[in-house]
């Protein structure tokens, strides 16, 4: 660039000479447009290249720029490369732990498996030389076992019927004997009753009978009794009262019910006006027998009703624990006759709510267990028959927050009946809401625990069939760890009703897991009856 420069430069001074030398203007003229021309030529000369180097410029920095992104990424690369070198390090660290400790695993599984292979063929190896005489010994036992229960039944039938002969004979021998005694002897004394070879034995009967009841309370109001009749006590009439009682229950068992109704009612008759308080609750029980036989072995309903009706109007201002559970017993069987054969639901609720009313504060376990017993009663009629399903479960709720904490297993048992009926409701309603995940799951957590709360509270009577309710809604909640163990526990005490009953409750508002759990359910109950056999 600098050579054209100077290359121009001594044109331009040759020219100029040139032109000096001639003198002549129009070669000077020619000279100055020349010149002019090539100034031009030579600004637009330089333009271009001052531009040329603009750009070079900026190609320049441009190449800067990219080699130190370059040398960015690489260092970064390098960062990335030792980090990975540390990872990859760790990684084959963590496989080689692994690969070791999964080797040592299967070989102690593989050492495992052989061991309970070679149990297991010493054990098969040893039934298979046994087999034979382990059968013969089992038939053996099994033809002893059906001979005795075959002997058993035999001798308790023989032995029901002699005691029923034996009892029938004794009252009546009782009943005469004191009779002909108290007309001889009216002013009985203790002394003289003691010698009395008949009565003495009928009187320690009752007061057995009272001891199942409740034995320390019994054996307070016979004492109480004794204080307050002193030497007079008329124990000879109280024979006679608990003998006529007696045979009327035993012409109960013996299926004569006519002949009971007739015992209970000149019992009644020759005794009913009785002002001593002893003597009234044997009254009082004999009003009961007597409406129990009219309604349930008569089937005289109206007749039952007007005996229940007679002992409650004539006893019901008694302030006697024992009187009372007679009066508590009246009300039961009374709203039972109603509800059940006279087709009167809401005549039967009234009346076991009239004897909450009347006795729900009592101490005595005979009277609870009584009014516990109309609870559930009325809680049975207000969702079969009165479709009233809110009322049921206040009416169970109702019974445990009255009983719950109650000593006395009577009634214990009757609240595990109520937890019982809740958990059954509450199970129920999580399959109706099936289709909901969170309320179905709530409701069978809300059945489980009644259930478990019945368990504890429950008798043996009531106890298996709970037992499978729980297993049923743990299987529905997805909770199949001890589901077989306690159908198996169920089925152990009462195999063949169990089952029935449960299979009845699958019925109701079918779903998805119910057949998964039919099939658990024969299954065990076919592996417990094979144990039992």
């Amino acid at each position: 660039m600098k050579i054209t420069f100077c290359c121009f430069v001594i044109l331009i001074t040759l020219s100029s000479h040139t032109l000096a030398e001639a003198g002549d203007a129009e070669e000077r003229l020619k000279y100055e447009t020349f010149k002019a021309k090539t100034e031009i030529s030579l600004e637009s000369l330089k333009s271009v290249k001052s531009q040329d180097l603009m750009q070079l410029q900026a190609q320049i920095d441009y190449q800067k720029n990219l080699i130190e992104q370059i040398n960015n990424q690489a260092n970064s690369l390098n960062n990335n490369i030792a980090i990975g070198s540390v990872m990859i390090t760790v990684l084959v660290s963590l496989i080689g732990f692994f690969s070791y400790r999964n080797a040592k695993t299967d070989a102690q599984l593989v050492a495992k498996q052989e061991a309970q292979y070679i149990t297991q063929q010493e054990v098969k190896n040893w039934f298979d030389r046994n087999t034979k005489d382990l059968n013969t010994e089992i038939d053996e036992l099994k033809l002893k076992l059906r001979n005795f229960e075959d002997e058993a039944n035999n001798t308790a039938i023989e032995t029901k019927e002699l005691m029923a002969d034996h009892l029938t004979e004794l009252l009546d021998r009782s009943i005469s004997e004191s009779d002909n005694y108290s007309n001889k002897a009216p002013d009985t004394t203790k002394s003289q009753l003691a010698q009395h070879s008949s009565a003495v034995p009928v009187y320690q009967e009752f007061v057995l009978i009272k001891q199942l009841e409740d034995p320390q309370a019994a054996i307070e109001n016979y004492n109480n009794q004794r204080k307050e009749l002193g030497s007079e006590l008329p124990e000879m009439q109280s024979n006679i009262l608990l003998a006529q009682i007696k045979k009327g229950d035993a012409q109960r068992q013996l299926n004569k019910p006519k002949e009971a109704v007739a015992t209970y009612s000149n019992l009644i008759k020759q005794f009913g006006n009785t002002e001593n308080h002893f003597f009234k609750e044997l009254i009082a029980r004999a009003y009961v027998n007597k409406g129990d036989t009219q309604h349930q072995s008569l089937n005289q309903p109206k007749a039952a009703i007007i005996t229940y009706d007679t002992l409650i109007q004539k006893f019901g201002d008694s302030n006697l624990p024992d009187m009372h559970a007679q009066i508590a017993r009246a009300y039961v069987n009374k709203g039972f006759t109603q509800g059940q054969s006279l087709d009167q639901p809401e005549v039967a609720v009234a009346t076991w709510n009239a004897l909450i009313q009347k006795l729900e504060k009592s101490l005595h376990p005979v009277v609870q267990a009584h009014v516990a017993h109309a609870y559930l009663n009325r809680g049975f009629i207000q969702e079969q028959v009165l479709s009233q399903p809110e009322a049921e479960l206040e009416t169970y709720n109702h019974l445990i927050q009255k009983f719950a904490g109650s000593k006395y297993r009577i009634v214990q048992a009757k609240v595990a009946i109520a937890y019982d009926g809740l958990g059954f409701k509450n199970l129920l309603l999580a399959k109706q809401a099936w289709k909901i995940r969170s309320q179905r799951e709530r409701l069978l957590k809300i059945a489980i625990y009644n259930f478990e709360k019945a368990v504890e509270l429950c008798d043996e009577v009531e106890r298996p069939m709970i037992l499978s309710n729980i297993a049923y809604s743990n299987w529905l909640l997805g909770i199949k760890t001890d589901t077989k163990k306690q159908l198996a526990e169920a089925f152990a005490l009462n195999g063949k009703r169990i089952r029935q009953f449960t299979l009845e409750n699958l019925e109701m508002h079918s779903v998805s897991p119910d057949e998964s759990f039919k099939d658990l359910l024969n299954t065990v109950f076919r592996q417990t009856v094979d144990q039992n056999v």
